[in-house]
């Protein structure tokens, strides 16, 4: 954060000016102003702060609700102090109004503070982020970017795969990126998100929402999350403040749907009745004696053999989310900051393809995540003014990651012997001859000679690993019906 602080009065810029800046009522940094009035205070993560500062023979003054964003300077905070002819303590409060267009940096895009998140219909990340001008969603979450794929998204400084399921309230700021991309966000093509998160409260908060589509819609969609942030341990200062040394956070959420389809309908689908259904799984196959041609059974299917249902059947999905950090402060200018998560997600999934009359086979994923991230800063400040070496900072930060996902059929699993498997042939071969002409004895003569074996009788015995699939076969080998073409 930077800014100057001037006189209120005459204009003129103030040196020597304490400056501290807060959050949430607790001290997250602070600067004395040069001989031309200005400072500067880092590092500081993205949020809102309070600047403070203050002078002998001045009224204390505070500028609430400065934005400091993810990247580059904020250069909100300056203030301005009035003179006090009194010996009462006062304070002069301001608002922090956030500009149109923000100057100093290059980036384009559109940058999305806490308060805005919270007025917000949206309940996802993705959702959130598809607002923005120039993101197109995908199945109601964002997709890409001016129409470039290849979107990154970043959690505090760490990249993520995939969607993030983070509760809004354990958001401080979602910063998207179009153009004038920083050179650390290099592999970004489409665009760039930017996420920062709350750090802990100075006094206890919590949350708990819960959201549910069933009166409205057909989709049987359910979330509940949660989120909560406090001290776990505080210290009073000299001056009988007290601070927290060690804060936490813990948010997280969970999403059920018995429609996998994420986007609402207000219509309804048309699946095949229960009793067409029956029919098609015991006669896949039909035989035309006339033609000898044989059809797919599903081909006479005619409107009146459908109905209208809300949601589409064996397409559930569910996913568990779990957030937290701690603050571990071991002084004003030391901090350790550890983040982890988990992601659980299971479902059935659907290919168009056979959603409609093959949705019992429909395949099965599941997947987990888990990802934890550490960030130790250490500052050395200094307050002399000859100093030719002011505000070393020393930042060490490292995360692990594993993920784990597969896709499999609900009935199979991971036994691959059972894919495809339709049952046993025993069949029953004889001899094959064909005319030919050899020499015997030196004279030639025809005779019949051995060129295989022809299968004559085949008896199949179905599988019920897939039965689809062995009525089929038993059709064409079992049923007498088809017997003129064996």
């Amino acid at each position: 954060m930077t800014g100057t602080i001037t006189d209120s009065k005459t204009g003129e810029p103030m040196p020597f000016v304490n400056v501290i800046v807060e959050q949430g009522g607790q001290q997250k940094g602070g600067a004395q102003t040069d001989l031309d009035g200005n400072y500067q205070i880092k590092p500081l993560n993205a949020g809102s702060y309070d600047v403070v500062a203050t002078f002998v023979g001045y009224k204390k003054a505070m500028k609430t609700g400065v934005r400091v964003t993810a990247t580059g300077y904020s250069p909100g905070g300056s203030v301005a102090l009035e003179p006090s002819s009194t010996a009462i303590d006062e304070v002069v409060i301001t608002g922090y109004v956030v500009p149109l267009l923000e100057s100093g940096t290059a980036e384009s895009g559109k940058r999305i503070t806490n308060e805005d998140i919270d007025k917000m219909a949206a309940n996802t990340v993705d959702a959130i982020i598809a607002t923005v001008g120039g993101i197109s969603d995908v199945d109601g979450g964002a997709g890409t970017a001016r129409g470039e794929s290849g979107m990154v998204t970043y959690v505090n400084g760490v990249a993520k795969k995939g969607s993030v399921n983070l509760p809004k309230a354990a958001i401080a700021e979602i910063q998207v990126i179009l153009g004038g991309t920083p050179a650390r966000y290099g592999e970004s093509i489409g665009g760039t998100t930017n996420i920062t998160l709350r750090p802990p409260e100075n006094k206890f908060t919590g949350m708990l929402r819960y959201q549910t589509s069933e009166p409205l819609d057909t989709r049987g969609y359910h979330r509940v999350e949660f989120y909560l942030s406090g001290p776990m341990y505080k210290k009073k200062t000299s001056d009988g403040i007290e601070k927290s040394i060690i804060g936490f956070r813990l948010s997280g959420s969970n999403g059920y749907s018995q429609d996998g389809n994420s986007r609402p309908k207000d219509n309804y689908y048309y699946m095949l009745k229960e009793n067409k259904q029956n029919f098609l799984d015991a006669n896949p196959l039909t035989f035309d004696p006339s033609t000898g041609a044989v059809y797919n059974t599903a081909s006479f299917l005619r409107l009146d053999d459908f109905e209208q249902v809300g949601r589409k059947p064996n397409m559930w999905s569910n996913s568990v989310y779990l957030e937290g950090g701690l603050d571990i402060r071991f002084s004003d200018n030391s901090i350790l900051q550890i983040n982890g998560e988990y992601v659980n997600r299971m479902g059935r999934d659907a290919a168009y393809g056979s959603m409609l009359l093959n949705n019992a086979n429909n395949s099965e994923s599941k997947g987990n995540s888990f990802q934890i991230m550490a960030d130790f800063t250490q500052k050395f400040s200094s307050t002399s003014e000859t100093s030719k070496i002011k505000n070393i900072i020393f930042n060490m930060n490292g995360a692990y990651e594993r993920s784990f996902s597969e896709t499999q059929s609900k009935n199979h699993g991971d036994d691959l012997f059972k894919y495809g498997y339709v049952g046993t042939f025993n069949t029953l071969k004889r001899n094959t001859y064909a005319l030919t002409r050899m020499e015997i004895g030196g004279v030639m003569q025809d005779v019949m000679e051995h060129n295989g074996w022809l299968d004559y009788q085949v008896d199949y015995t179905p599988s019920d690993a897939n039965p689809g699939l062995a009525r089929y076969t038993w059709q064409l080998y079992n049923d007498p019906s088809f017997s003129s073409i064996r």
